[in-house]
């Protein structure tokens, strides 16, 4: 397999699901390195849901969460990012939003999967980081999710329905979607598109409804099929 061509040996990865790729991943550091390298066309860790827990009251003692060592989440900040999250955290910028008139304290990333023995898996996120230890552990946490896939993501209708949507970040991209967006009854300028492998895009705006003046563009452009249903990305940008 080494004398193949880089094309071919990504060709036969790709017919591997997560847990065979560890396997290779842990037999030699060609397959790590490979691997490594052309990750994001590769399978990922598959979970059924991922849902947004709030917790108000000290919710989260209930939970039996993760928490990663230091050696995980460790590493050399460069001086821009520092800057960036000292300011983050001075300012007390959120990291989540909710739609809910109350303070979040901490947010509870609840992970399923439903297999011959379903499990569930829980990560605690503070919602206003007070160091650059906790922003260290939340970067950790929020990459490990963003390399993982979902057949269900269940988060609520932000954009329109948060009371503090001021703080939300500029933009927000989804790869691989693979339900439908729902069209938002309060969409505007809506747009639709069909190329000539009957693959959809659509486009529209959204505004907040307890803040109309802020809007946001939401993209969403149908890539392939798969089992007759349309996969998609999705592109949100705030607008103004």
């Amino acid at each position: 397999m080494y004398f193949l061509p880089t094309e071919v040996q990504l060709d036969i990865f790709k017919c591997f699901d997560f847990n065979q790729l560890s396997y290779f991943r842990q037999t030699n550091r060609f397959y790590k390195n490979f691997i490594n390298e052309y990750n994001e066309e590769l399978a990922r860790k598959k979970f059924d849901k991922l849902e947004i827990l709030y917790d108000f009251e000290g919710g989260s003692s209930y939970y039996e969460l993760f928490m990663p060592e230091p050696k995980l989440y460790e590493f050399e900040l460069s001086e821009q990012l520092e800057k960036k999250w000292k300011n983050g955290i001075e300012e007390s910028i959120p990291m989540f939003i909710c739609d809910f008139d109350v303070s979040i304290n901490i947010a509870v990333c609840e992970l399923n999967q439903n297999t011959y023995h379903p499990a569930s898996y829980y990560s605690q996120l503070p919602n206003l980081p007070k160091s650059i230890e906790e922003m260290k552990i939340a970067r950790y946490l929020l990459e490990q999710l963003f390399n993982c896939c979902f057949e269900f993501v269940q988060i609520d209708k932000e954009i329109e329905t948060s009371k503090d949507i001021s703080k939300m970040v500029n933009e927000i991209r989804f790869g691989d979607i693979l339900e439908p967006l729902d069209l938002s009854e309060r969409a505007e300028n809506i747009e639709i598109n069909v190329e000539n492998n009957n693959l959809k895009s659509t486009k529209y705006q959204l505004s907040n409804e307890f803040n109309p003046k802020i809007k946001f563009s939401i993209y969403t452009k149908e890539v392939y099929i798969i089992n007759n249903k349309p996969v998609s990305d999705v592109e949100i940008k705030r607008i103004n």
